[in-house]
């Protein structure tokens, strides 16, 4: 896809936090996962929203899910 992200995430600055944005297939199953930094929730969001290209995505800060979206139809 176009907006993809890299594939190795950049070595975090100070204050950053770690996510992963989980690409998810028609069955709900993992297909691809993509590790990166943000300052915060809210940045990661943003930056999660600009990769998904309407594919199903979930969004993980370590134990805890921070957001999800659906495929668009």
């Amino acid at each position: 896809m176009v907006n993809d992200p890299p594939s190795v995430p950049p070595r975090p600055a100070s204050g950053k936090v770690h996510y992963r944005l989980y690409f998810l297939g028609g069955t709900g199953h993992i297909t691809k996962a993509h590790e990166f930094f943000a300052s915060d929730d809210e940045a990661a969001i943003k930056t999660a929203k600009a990769w998904r290209e309407g594919r199903g995505v979930e969004l993980w800060c370590k134990d805890r899910k921070v957001w999800s979206w659906k495929a668009d139809s």
